[in-house]
């Protein structure tokens, strides 16, 4: 503007000097800044202009500005419309860039389906219809977007100077701050924070970083980092929660050190159940590792009242690795946290702790040989969680024998028979220690069965040996009985009428079939000649 400005003023008119002014004409001379006079009767152009009427400078006659005052409005014009294609987005604008497929409706009538990259406007809406997108708004504010899920529609936003989210889930992260509205509460992610939002008949809001305020109806709630509240209407918001872990892509990228704690603990945590670990005795334990050890009477207000149970040793193991205020300050809001239905890799990383020190801190105690467990022995002498022990009294043996050493140390191919003492057991599932049930063959002798009563090298079993049933005495077999045979019986097998009429049937006879051993008879007899063999018929 300054260079526009100077030149729709023109250069500066040179000065000219007053007549009647003295001059200084010998230090002028004598530096020789004055031109000699002409010797030709040319009029010198610097010389003072010669008498008369003066007139304007070339430069400001308006055949000459006015054409170059257009050219450089028209300049100007040019260098905005292509600053206006690369400068990024103001208030309640967005530039979008998708991954997959979105439909965008324009707040003047129009509308595309968008695949890589468009800007919105305040009034235009996009829904995402395949993949995700990904959104830079002013002031660095990001948004992220997904395509439907099972639970969850496609994101829609409309944008203006507060965009509004009409459904879906979005991502927000914020350097200096956002707010947005989701319709029956209001979102506001304070600067620094990063925030997951899903509107459907509710409105969750859970917090990655920093903190965010849901409100709706004069009722605002604060959700620090790790935590989320739901509004289930307008006005009704309830109590902060830990967040959902969802598994998500957004969760593996906010909540990795979480998810890989969770992921170490669960085998630990079942093995120490199994092996009957004292929860006493694995807190001192893990006291007794932790690189910075607290004081007895530290960890004795830490646990004070609270149930007896394995959780008070990862508990001391989450809360010695963090590097959040104080011992006791971290061990409050850890068991709070823990309370409110955390998982130990969220109260991890909300205490500061690294998660591989917290796993590492629980294997060494574990591994410890001071760890006691109910039964009276060493975790380490049942053979640890993996059921790996130490001794060499058993031996992998015959198939189908499942045993293991004598010490609790499985066989080679996890079967073998049981070790000296007997004692040995595959405990092959959790249970109260195993019983053989006796049986066998009539005259073997079978071995005793081990059921299972516990981890390979944690819990025995119990075998009994096996029980010889006695052979049974063989019964004297019968001789067949022979049946003799029954003679056949003369029988009357055919009475035929060899006329086929009543009166021809009866006036010549009736003829019999006779059948007997020796052969078959047929014999005819008359009817009326042998009633009345006087008649002569």
């Amino acid at each position: 503007m300054t260079a526009i400005g100077t030149l729709l003023r023109g250069p500066a008119r040179p000065v000219i000097p007053d007549p009647s002014a003295p001059r200084d004409e010998a230090r002028a001379t004598d530096l020789d800044l004055l031109p000699a006079p002409p010797t030709d009767g040319v009029p010198d152009p610097l010389s003072d202009p010669p008498p008369g009427p003066r007139g304007g400078s070339w430069f400001t006659r308006p055949t000459v500005i006015l054409p170059l005052v257009a050219a450089m409005i028209a300049a100007a014009i040019v260098v905005a419309f292509a600053e206006s294609g690369t400068r990024g987005p103001g208030v309640g604008e967005a530039i979008v860039t998708v991954h997959g497929s979105a439909f965008v409706d324009r707040a003047d009538g129009t509308s595309e389906t968008v695949t890589e990259s468009t800007r919105l406007h305040p009034g235009d809406r996009i829904d995402i219809r395949r993949g995700r997108a990904e959104f830079e708004l002013a002031e660095g504010v990001r948004f992220e977007g997904l395509a439907r899920s099972t639970r969850v529609a496609d994101t829609s936003l409309e944008m203006a100077r507060v965009p509004t989210l009409r459904s879906g889930r979005l991502l927000v992260a914020s350097p200096a701050g956002t707010s947005l509205h989701t319709g029956i509460a209001d979102v506001r992610v304070e600067p620094a924070g990063v925030a997951r939002i899903a509107r459907s008949y509710a409105v969750t809001l859970g917090s990655y970083r920093g903190s965010a305020v849901l409100s709706s109806a004069g009722i605002a709630r604060s959700v620090p980092a790790l935590r989320s509240v739901v509004a289930a209407a307008t006005g009704e918001i309830g109590r902060v929660r830990p967040i959902d872990q969802r598994g998500d892509r957004w969760d593996r990228r906010y909540l990795a050190d979480a998810v890989s704690l969770d992921s170490q603990l669960a085998p630990l945590a079942r093995g120490m159940r199994v092996g009957k670990v004292d929860p006493r005795s694995l807190l001192a334990t893990v006291r007794g590792v932790l690189d910075r050890s607290p004081s007895a009477a530290a960890v004795a207000r830490l646990v004070k009242g609270r149930p007896n149970r394995l959780d008070l040793g990862i508990a001391l193991a989450v809360i010695g690795n963090g590097t959040r205020t104080t011992f006791a300050e971290r061990g409050a809001r850890a068991l709070a946290f823990r309370d409110a239905g955390a998982s130990w890799g969220l109260v991890a990383m909300d205490v500061r702790a690294d998660p591989d020190a917290v796993a590492a801190t629980m294997r060494d105690a574990l591994d410890s040989k001071v760890l006691s467990t109910t039964d009276g022995r060493t975790f380490a002498d049942q053979g640890g969680l993996d059921g790996i022990g130490s001794g060499a009294s058993g031996s992998g043996g015959a198939s189908d024998a499942s045993g293991a050493t004598a010490d609790g140390s499985s066989g080679s191919d996890g079967s073998g028979t049981p070790g000296a003492d007997g004692t040995g057991g595959t405990g092959g599932l959790p249970g109260e220690p195993g019983v053989t049930v006796p049986g066998g063959v009539p005259g073997v002798t079978t071995p005793g069965v081990t059921v299972p009563g516990g981890v390979p090298g944690v819990t025995p079993g119990v075998t009994v040996p096996g029980v010889t049933t006695p052979a049974i005495p063989a019964i004297p077999i019968i001789p067949p009985v022979t049946t003799p045979s029954i003679p056949s019986i003369p029988v009357v097998t055919t009475i035929v009428d060899t006329v086929g009429g009543v009166l021809g049937g009866l006036l010549p006879g009736i003829t019999t079939t006779t059948t007997r051993p020796g052969g078959t008879t047929t014999t005819t007899r008359p009817l009326l000649g042998g009633l009345l063999p006087g008649l002569g018929l």
